[in-house]
């Protein structure tokens, strides 16, 4: 039992892990919503899913990764259709019947509880009713609107194992926080300030474009989701910068608003 618990604590490193890495590609484009991702495994060990939140509003990441787990462990792929969060909520429930029953599931970050009031409906308002074998959480939720989570999972009687609570995954705990600081600083302060520095390998800045064209995308998806853009006279004087989302691969562009500091 001691061997089992000890490759069990490996192996939950491993998968939680590979969430956060997946979380972190969505990290700030998820804003005012925490970037969040969850891997479901099936009774074999095989991945089913990994899925990452991409929007507020739009599906949070334990409802993408049952979507897609749904389609391969049934072969129905109809829910694949699915792109609005109480739909695939009611076709899980509906369809789902105990096909989750010996899977399980790891989060990021602790499943938003069922008294929560948003957007979308509730995660594990949803895990309870589809009962899956085992989930492990990264970290908790601290949330007034959302936290609570993990504990009416257990209380439902499915087994949660929680990184905070585990001698073992204590670092996989801290990087799940790090990966939450903007959206806690949200949370407390109000406000989340990025610096954004841009300097070739040799540290020139001059001489045309600096940013690679995937690195330019993904600054316009932050200035897409930014309340103001902040920026030097010397650069407006001296670039011109259009200082809007065009590049932005969401599908929303809007362009911040612009502050300029001067001494004029």
């Amino acid at each position: 039992m001691v061997v089992s618990h000890v490759q069990n604590i490996g192996t939950d490193e491993f998968y939680l892990n590979l969430c956060l890495q997946s979380a972190w590609q969505n990290q700030l484009i998820t804003l005012p919503n925490p970037a969040v991702s969850a891997l479901i495994l099936d009774q074999y060990g095989t991945i089913l899913s990994l899925e990452s939140h991409q929007e507020c509003g739009k599906p949070h990441a334990e409802v993408l990764a049952l979507q897609k787990a749904y389609a391969k462990l049934s072969g129905d792929c109809e829910i694949l259709r699915l792109s609005d969060s109480a739909q695939i909520h009611q076709y899980l429930l509906k369809c789902s019947q105990n096909l989750f029953n010996k899977t399980t599931i790891y989060v990021s970050l602790e499943p938003c509880g069922s008294h929560k009031c948003g957007r979308t409906p509730s995660c594990t308002s949803l895990l309870k009713a589809l009962k899956p074998k085992r989930i492990i959480i990264a970290t908790q939720d601290r949330s007034q609107n959302a936290k609570g989570g993990a504990e009416e999972l257990e209380q439902c009687g499915i087994p949660v194992t929680k990184a905070w609570e585990t001698k073992n995954l204590t670092s996989i705990h801290q990087c799940a926080n790090s990966l939450l600081y903007p959206f806690n600083a949200l949370q407390t302060k109000g406000r989340f300030l990025l610096y954004k520095y841009a300097c070739r390998l040799d540290g020139s800045i001059n001489g045309g474009q600096i940013s690679s064209k995937a690195a330019q995308s993904k600054m316009h998806d932050y200035r897409a989701k930014a309340d103001f853009l902040l920026l030097s006279g010397k650069t407006i004087r001296e670039d011109k910068p259009t200082l809007d989302a065009r590049f932005a691969s969401l599908e929303s562009k809007r362009p911040p608003n612009i502050l300029i500091l001067t001494r004029d």
